[in-house]
């Protein structure tokens, strides 16, 4: 069985391709703490840069990532899904 990744290397930058947290389980900061840890695994792999993309309809999503310090680069539609990409520059 193959595993699922989460962070996909690419050659400017990690990918953060996927995170969710149950509905029973939100609003209790593990959307933050799991954006950290891929923020922190990303800067332990010698990558300056963590990109990611969400649904345009996902704002809470969009406030959180804003709020950790993303910045929007573009939005496009894909698969027929309204998708905002963003990314983060990390420090040294």
């Amino acid at each position: 069985m193959q595993g699922i990744r989460v962070l996909i290397p690419q050659d400017d930058a990690m990918l953060l391709d996927n995170i969710a947290v149950a509905r029973s389980a939100q609003h209790q900061g593990l959307e933050r703490r799991m954006v950290e840890f891929a923020e922190h695994a990303t800067h332990k792999a010698s990558y300056k840069i963590i990109k990611l993309y969400t649904n345009e309809a996902m704002v809470e999503n969009l406030d959180l990532y804003r709020h950790v310090g993303y910045i929007e680069t573009h939005r496009v539609e894909e698969k027929g899904l309204r998708r905002v990409y963003m990314l983060k520059c990390l420090s040294p």
